[in-house]
Order: C-alpha cells, then sequence, then structure tokens
C-alpha cells in the first residue's frame, strides 16, 4: 500500500495501469478494519504482561498452551472492543 494517497490518487494509478478500479466504500471499510487492527496489535503488546505467569510451559503441553494464549487473547480484544470507540 502507498501510503499518504487518498483512495482516489491509488485509483488515478490503477487507471493509468489499467488495473481495475477499488471500489470506494469497500476501500474506505477495509482501511478502517486495518487500522483498528493495528489499533488492537498495539493494545495486546502493550497488555499482554498480564498473562505472562500463563504462558510459561510449566509442564503442560503446547496444545494447552495455545489455548491459554488464545483465550488471554479474546479477553483482551474484548476488553479492547469495550473500551475503544469506532
Amino acid at each position: 500500500m502507498v501510503f499518504g494517497m487518498t483512495i482516489e490518487d491509488r485509483n488515478d494509478l490503477r487507471k493509468h495501469a489499467a488495473l481495475p478500479l477499488l471500489d470506494l466504500s469497500a476501500e474506505a471499510a477495509r482501511l478502517k478494519k486495518v487500522k483498528r487492527d493495528a489499533a488492537f496489535e498495539q493494545y495486546y503488546r502493550d497488555s499482554r504482561h498480564r498473562f505472562a505467569s500463563l504462558w510459561g510451559d510449566q509442564g503442560r503441553g503446547w496444545l494447552t498452551n495455545a489455548g491459554i494464549w488464545a483465550a488471554a487473547r479474546r479477553q483482551l480484544r474484548a476488553e479492547f472492543e469495550a473500551h475503544s470507540p469506532e
């Protein structure tokens, strides 16, 4: 993705390159999701220390540890969604 360009600017480049144009509303929605996902990943990086004691091997199998990691990530996603504006 070319940073700093509007969707219209990108469509102009695509038109000159004989590529299909981007749908404005679909691309705006995609970019909004990308930004929201990036904001969650930052929140996750800043908050995962709260679960660090659960992630050591501690004699559990990798599948159990993966389940603990997924549950922690789900909890942080729910917190993020509840406390962040759309």
